[in-house]
């Protein structure tokens, strides 16, 4: 997994404040993560730092 803060565009500053990026063996996996208890108070916790709702991305990653 990887953070960071205040990424930015190349344009310059983006839209958001925070990255978060995790990756996961499958679909199964993510999804069993996401089903802890752990990531519930993750989710719930967004609303004590962000005004925004988070935008989530999955996506699956190919090989080059």
């Amino acid at each position: 997994m990887h953070y960071t803060f205040e990424p930015k565009t190349i344009e310059g500053p983006g839209r958001w404040f925070c990255l978060f990026e995790a990756e996961f063996v499958d679909e199964a996996a993510m999804n069993a993560a996401f089903a802890t208890s752990e990531a519930e108070r993750a989710g719930a916790d967004v609303v004590n730092y962000s005004p925004e709702p988070p935008t989530s991305l999955v996506y699956k990653l190919d090989p080059v």
